[in-house]
Formats: structure tokens, sequence, C-alpha cells
């Protein structure tokens, strides 16, 4: 009869056998001679079995005829001794339930061989049998692989702050052909942590999710920055407006305006847009109420509030001014100055025949007067001609804001000159914020100062840059900084939310109406404030993001 050797898997190791470190140098397999009849390997229902010839293809092979398992010797002592932890992905299989599927085993075997649960318990083995420091080698290769899946996803969060900054669109038909995945491919030229990472079989967190977080965490960071400086300048107003957009949707832009301490400088700065789909004017104060509790700004140190002429935010009993000054009586509200002039335009040019007629004439030349740079500036020159009236301008202009407003930049030029005014009305619009006895004492001051140094002042940008240049002064006019902060804080027009309105326009195109309103708020957050946008952080957002799973703390190394 025939004879062959077939390999049995050992009972009882023996003593003395091992190396110093624990782990045998061979598979630890004991060999018999057996009667071919006597003894068959185990068979599937198919009548499959495990083949003698895949232990000489496989070196690292071991089959337990008991169990009619194959199992990866290597990577089972390894797992044994418990030095194989820094694989992302074991293989249980082989390890300890065993492989068989006998069907598809050269395709199991071969697979396995190149996991990298196998290469990295392959590499320790190495180590042990040649007795390197496992620890140190190990730690070695995964700070490297650490440090450089750190700068691949330092890559991928500059990529993105740059798309988002530039109001490009970050996906495409496909993710292949998506700008973001072009542009990291480009710079991968330049990086090659950045080329192995995207030829990289694993995760690449590039997902739509991941890159929805990356881009939340941005707008999120640079919002809390001018949340800070508006905190720091303690008043600021509201300036709301709203459109529509591509995807028929109503659009509310919400900006603040307030006055910089630092720099002395005014700011209306864009929180967001917020969709909604009711325009009544309980919806839209829900919203003003929301985005205050969001940035954690109290309603009472709101003092000005701008909108158009619409019933629903400018009526005098239910509009969202009147629930504002509700809610703050000293938060005076502004009938915004350009629609008061686009209104007064309109009444003017209506009362006079001959330019109605010509607007007439207008609308239906308007497409040949755009092609040609020359009629454009003839049409200019023709509608500088026109004499407007001047009754429905003082109508327009002739509210009690506007008014207000006159009266209080008067009383600090002309203060500032040496004039004596009233200032019953200030005390009364903005009780408690000004000291009505100190205001009196330093605008006399300020007279005097003016007077010893020869100034003249004309305009409170006057009296502003006056206070800027002479340091320590407006310390010592405190009530007078006080007063022209509340002044330069009540906004006059809603140009900053029209200016939101051409930005939402680039982004949610007509290739771009199924974005998310989450989405779309964060991408317009980063492009109308580029400067915030340019200026953030990058390695800090790296650690947040990182931080915040512990698969990504496995793979990047939270520092």
């Amino acid at each position: 009869m025939d004879k062959f050797l077939i390999k049995l898997p050992r009972e009882k190791e023996e003593k003395g056998n091992s190396s110093s470190d624990g782990l045998s140098s061979t598979p630890s397999f004991e060999t018999e001679v057996i009667q071919k009849k006597e003894v068959a390997n185990p068979q599937d229902d198919k009548k499959r079995s495990f083949q003698q010839s895949w232990l000489s293809r496989f070196k690292w092979l071991e089959y337990n005829i008991k169990l009619n398992r194959a199992f990866c010797s290597v990577c089972k002592n390894c797992s044994e001794k418990k030095i194989l932890i820094f694989s992302t992905k074991a293989e249980p299989t082989f390890i300890s339930s065993g492989f068989q599927n006998w069907k598809h085993a050269l395709r199991g075997f071969t697979s396995h061989e190149k996991s990298s649960c196998h290469k990295e318990a392959v590499m320790k083995y190495a180590a042990l049998q040649s007795q390197v420091n496992v620890s140190a080698l190990v730690s070695a290769s995964y700070r490297k692989e650490s440090q450089s899946a750190r700068i691949a996803l330092h890559n991928i969060f500059t990529s993105v702050q740059y798309l988002a900054q530039q109001g490009i669109a970050l996906r495409g038909h496909n993710d292949s052909d998506s700008n973001l995945m072009q542009l990291l491919l480009l710079r991968s030229t330049d990086s090659e942590e950045l080329r192995q990472w995207l030829n990289r079989t694993k995760y690449k967190w590039i997902s739509h999710e991941v890159i929805n977080e990356i881009i939340e965490m941005m707008a999120m960071t640079a919002l809390r920055k001018i949340v800070q400086k508006i905190k720091a300048s303690k008043f600021y107003a509201i300036v709301m407006d709203e459109t529509t957009d591509l995807s028929r949707k109503e659009q509310v832009s919400f900006s603040l305006r307030f006055f910089s301490s630092e720099d002395w400088e005014i700011y209306e700065e864009f929180i967001g847009f917020y969709q909604t789909d009711t325009m009544d004017a309980a919806s839209l104060f829900k919203i003003v109420e929301d985005t205050l509790l969001r940035c954690d700004l109290p309603f009472s140190d709101c003092r000005g509030q701008c909108y158009d002429g619409a019933s629903n935010v400018s009526g005098k009993f239910t509009g969202v001014q009147a629930r504002v000054k509700e809610r703050e009586p000293r938060a005076e509200f502004v009938h915004c100055a350009a629609h008061s002039l686009n209104l007064a335009t309109q009444d003017a040019l209506h009362n006079i025949q001959e330019c109605r007629y010509m607007f007439f004439m207008v609308k239906d030349l308007i497409n040949a007067f755009r092609e040609s740079p020359k009629r454009m500036a003839a049409f200019r020159e023709f509608q500088s001609e026109g004499e407007p009236s001047l009754r429905p301008i003082e109508q327009r202009f002739s509210t009690e804001s506007f008014t207000f407003a006159v009266k209080l930049e008067k009383l600090i030029t002309e203060a500032a000159n040496g004039s004596k005014q009233d200032i019953v009305q200030i005390s009364e619009a903005f009780h408690g914020d000004i000291n009505m006895e100190k205001l009196f004492l330093h605008l006399e001051m300020l007279s005097d100062i003016c007077r010893l140094r020869n100034c003249q002042l004309t305009s409170v940008s006057e009296v502003k840059q006056f206070l800027k240049q002479n340091e320590g002064l407006s310390d010592l006019l405190s009530e007078v900084t006080i007063l022209l902060k509340l002044f330069y804080t009540i906004p006059t027009t809603t140009c900053t939310a029209e200016r939101s309105f051409s930005c939402l326009r680039r982004l949610k195109n007509y290739l771009r109406t199924t974005m998310s309103q989450e989405r779309l708020n964060h991408l317009t957050f980063l492009h109308v404030h580029k400067n915030f946008t340019s200026e953030l952080d990058i390695a800090s957002l790296l650690d947040d993001f990182i931080s915040r799973t512990k698969q990504r703390q496995k793979v990047f190394a939270a520092s």
C-alpha cells in the first residue's frame, strides 16, 4: 500500500521545546506515517476535503484533522501572545474559529496572506525570532503610519477649506470627478503621504458625511469668533431680509451689526440663512429668538433693528419690530434707508408722466442696452438729466427712528463745538445705558478739549476719529464713547442681507438645488467670511475631529 506523511496537531506541547520568548520557531505539528486507506481527511456535504498540497504552497497553513478546519499558525501564535494589537481588522476565521470553505479555499488563503492582520503577524513573528524589541519596533512603525495619516488628513482639511472659502462646489456628477477629489489628486503629486492615503483600499475619511462634518466644524469655529467679538462690544443690532432661492424656498438672511471697541470700526456680520415655510411675524420673530439663543446673545443688549417696509416685519402693533420692542424697548427700529430711497424714487417718477413713459420704453429696450457699453453710458447720462421731485423723499425719510438718528448726530457734533444740547430724548431712548449727569459733563469736557486744541469737528465720524487717535481720551470721556457706540450700532440699511442674497445665488445655483439647508448655511458662512475661514486653526480642528471617535484616535493617533 502507498504511504504518505500527514500533519496532525500536537495534543500536548512539550516543555523545553519552545524558544525563550515562548513562541516556537516552526509551527507545532507532529508527523505520523498513516495508512492511506485507514485514515482520510473528512469531507463536507459536497465531498470536498482539505488538500495536502495546500500545506506546501502556504507555509503558514495549519490543518486540524479533528475539527476539519484550517488555521494560520503565525496569526494564531501572535494572537495567543497578545502582540497582535494594532491591526485595524483582525481575522478570527484563521485565528480562532477556523476556515472550512474548501470550495473557495485558494481564494480565502490568498486573501488572508495579503491582509494587514497577517502582514503584522509575520513582521512581529520575525522580530521575535531575531530577538528584536517588538514593542519598540511596533511603536515606531505605528507612530510613522499615524504621522503619515495625519498629514493626509491635514491635506483633506485644507482642501475643503479652500473650496468652501472660494465658493466652489465640492461634489460633482460622481465622487471620482468631484472638485474635492480632483484637487486632492492634484495635491498628491507633491505629497507622498496623501498619494499613499488615496491609494489605500480602506476607509479614507472623504465620504459625504465626513466632509459635511468638517464643513460644520469650520463654520461653527468661525461663528464662535464672531460671537466673541459681538460680546466684547456688548451692544448689537439685528438686520434681516428675505428672498426666494432657486428651489422656491423662502430664505431669511440674518445679520448682526455692532461697533468694535478694539479698532473703533463698524461691522455687519452675516450669521446665516434660515428656511421658513411661512412669512408671518410670529415665524420670523421665532427665527430671531432662536438665532440669538444659539449665539448666546441676550435680548437686553439689542439696541437696533432694520428691515424693509413689509407689514410682517415693520408692523407697528404685531410686526417683528413691535415684538422685539416688547422684549427690549431700547431696540430702535429703522426702515431700511435704501428701500426708502427706492420707493421715494418710484413715487417721484410716477408723478412725472414723461419719465413714466420713458421707463416703460426702457423695459422693452433693456436687453439692447445691456449688449452695448456705449448705449448703457448714454442711458445713464439720460437718467441724470431728469429733475426729481423732493416731496416724496421727505415723506419717506420722515420716520421716527430716522429723525431720532439725525437729532443724535446733530447733538454729538454741536456739543463737540460748544453748543448746549437737550439730552432729555437721549435719556428716554437709552435709559440704563448712559449716566445722564456724566454725559452732560463729558460733553462739556469734549467741547473744552476741542477748543484748547483748536479743533473743529463737523461730523460724528470726525468725533469718532478724534477720540480714537487720542489715546486715553475715550476712557476719560466714557459716556461720550458709549453714546457713539450706541449711535453707530443703530443700522440704516439692509445691504448686508442683500449682499448675502448674491452669495446665495452663487452657491445654490441650478446644479445644486438639492443641497440641504444645514450644508448651505455652513458653506455660505465660510464663503461670506473669507477672512475668518482663511485664519482657521487647522491643527486644533484636526485634534477635535480625531478625538470624536476611538477609530480615528487609533488611525491618526490623537495628540
